[in-house]
């Protein structure tokens, strides 16, 4: 999978996102694969996900959610990237962002 970064409208870079592969018999059934992103992403910057024979998925407006932690040994701070835009459909409080590559055979 292809990923290009823009500022604005200006295309700042283009990078590889590795696509591991299934780890459990579910995930082998299913078809779902995590990925990694290697670098730093910057939440005011627009990204663009290229799937092969499919439209680019836009992601864009993230925010960063911190919560607070309670472990047995301290106590602290977590943070994800917990709201954000996929496709002008608006996310909050769910997680990472999913790309879903659609099998050519569907219409």
């Amino acid at each position: 999978m292809l990923v290009k970064e823009y500022k604005e409208s200006l295309l700042l870079d283009s990078f590889a996102v590795f696509v591991h592969q299934a780890i459990s018999p579910y995930d082998e059934k299913e078809k779902n694969r995590s990925a990694s992103i290697l670098r730093t992403m910057n939440i005011n910057y627009r990204y663009e996900f290229i799937v092969a024979g499919q439209k680019p998925y836009e992601l864009k407006d993230m925010k960063m959610t911190v919560w607070p932690e309670e472990t047995a040994n301290s106590d602290g701070y977590g943070c994800i990237m917990g709201d954000f835009t996929l496709d002008n459909v608006k996310f909050k409080d769910t997680g990472n962002p999913r790309i879903i590559k659609h099998d050519s055979t569907i219409k």
